[in-house]
């Protein structure tokens, strides 16, 4: 059996098995975008833990051409096995993750104050506490997440990462 390396974004090891190649192909939406496994590993547009399986990745790329219509590619990435599979959502099942995507963010530093703030839309709201005190959610008037903030944020590092999930509705 082949077995083909990847490498993620996150540096870590993937394997992609001919096994796991054949099932990706036998989807009819598939047959064109292979390459775009390998890109939804090393640049995803978006990357969520699972909440069922910490140990469970979700590698999100927007695929804007498909046989059959835009796409959202989901490579899920078990990192205890460093394996993966992969689901495509229509644009329309995507509409429901839309709340954890933006086409853009707007992104301020200040190394002065160790402040990171990120904004995936810009739109009024206020910040609300999480329950970990590094991390502050900006939501809208809805109680959507539109930003957060990290306080002290030099003091995560690629060895002790801030861990956290943004909570508001």
């Amino acid at each position: 059996m082949l077995v083909k390396k990847l490498i993620d974004c996150f540096g870590r090891e993937v394997r992609l098995t001919d096994e796991r190649l054949v099932h990706i192909l036998e989807h009819q939406e598939m047959t064109s975008l292979v390459a775009e496994i390998q890109s939804a590993i090393t640049s995803p547009h978006l990357v969520r833990s699972s909440r069922s399986d910490p140990e469970v990745k979700l590698f999100y790329n927007y695929c804007a051409e498909t046989t059959v219509g835009s796409k959202w590619l989901c490579i899920v990435v078990n990192t205890r096995r460093k394996t993966l599979s992969f689901h495509s959502l229509s644009n329309k099942s995507a509409e429901s993750r839309k709340r954890f995507m933006a086409d853009k963010v707007t992104i301020w530093f200040d190394a002065e104050a160790d402040y990171l703030e990120v904004q995936f839309k810009s739109a009024p709201g206020e910040m609300k506490e999480t329950t970990n005190d590094a991390l502050l959610e900006r939501v809208d008037a809805d109680g959507k997440v539109i930003g957060f903030s990290i306080l002290g944020v030099s003091r995560f590092t690629k060895e002790k990462p801030l861990q956290a999930e943004l909570t508001a509705a």
